[in-house]
């Protein structure tokens, strides 16, 4: 059975002495009024515990999965059809971009596909993930999935599409996959959309800068060397800053 606890919240309202709770916000009472609800209903009710179970087929070496960061579930938040899931155990299979649910009262190692079509935008690790159709930018480079959402200014915001490759490997032990990180990155400035591949990207949106950019890349040539996805947001960041002081 499923039920819709946005309804049935609002029809709490007077007895739980509530009035001032704002749905659009995500406060300490949003949070214990929504688990207070899943409580009630019974949390294997909830709409998130319908879909496809997943499968992860792939045998791999030790610390490497399809996942990102980790293929254990960890608490996040979760918007799907509008609705506001807190506390909800999650994991993010990058390979294929499919957001993965542990529903409650099944077993802990089963997962559940979530219909991308109904999540809206998702929490996992302190980090904040949207979902960007083709039909919402002209961006050709652009696909339909989920994107790390960073949010530099009302104008510049940063996004980060995760993903891993697969490899094929045969040992003795039989075959064996690996998975390797290759992310895409964009920024969404003054409502134009763009991919960043190399430093001639960056230039090209920021001409002013190119000075400053060559200096970033040469300073900062370690961390990218290390770790992409911080240099990236550390440059764009960066490069918000720059433009803004030129533009005063």
């Amino acid at each position: 059975m499923k039920i819709n606890k946005t309804k049935y919240i609002i029809s709490f309202t007077l007895v739980l002495l509530l009035s001032t709770l704002s749905l659009r916000s995500q406060t300490k009472n949003d949070i214990l009024i929504y688990n207070w609800f899943d409580n009630l209903t019974g949390k294997e009710n909830l709409d998130i515990n319908t879909g496809k179970l997943h499968s992860n087929p792939y045998k791999t070496t030790v610390n490497n999965s399809m996942y990102y960061k980790d293929e254990k579930f960890e608490l996040g938040i979760l918007s799907y059809e509008k609705q506001t899931y807190y506390n909800v155990n999650l994991k993010y299979d990058i390979h294929t971009d499919c957001l993965v649910v542990y529903p409650f009262g099944i077993n802990k190692n089963t997962g559940i596909n979530l219909n991308s079509d109904k999540v809206d935008s998702f929490n996992l690790n302190g980090k904040h993930f949207v979902k960007i159709t083709k039909k919402e930018n002209h961006q050709t480079e652009l696909l339909n999935g989920y994107y790390e959402e960073n949010k530099i200014s009302s104008d510049f915001v940063f996004y980060i599409r995760h993903h891993k490759d697969i490899q094929k490997k045969i040992n003795d032990d039989g075959v064996i996959y690996k998975f390797n990180e290759n992310n895409s990155f964009f920024i969404e400035y003054k409502k134009k959309m763009y991919k960043i591949k190399s430093k001639n990207d960056v230039s090209k949106i920021f001409p002013a800068q190119k000075k400053q950019i060559n200096e970033f890349y040469l300073i900062n040539k370690e961390i990218k060397k290390n770790n992409e996805n911080q240099f990236m947001e550390n440059l764009m960041r960066y490069m918000y800053k720059s433009s803004s002081l030129k533009n005063k």
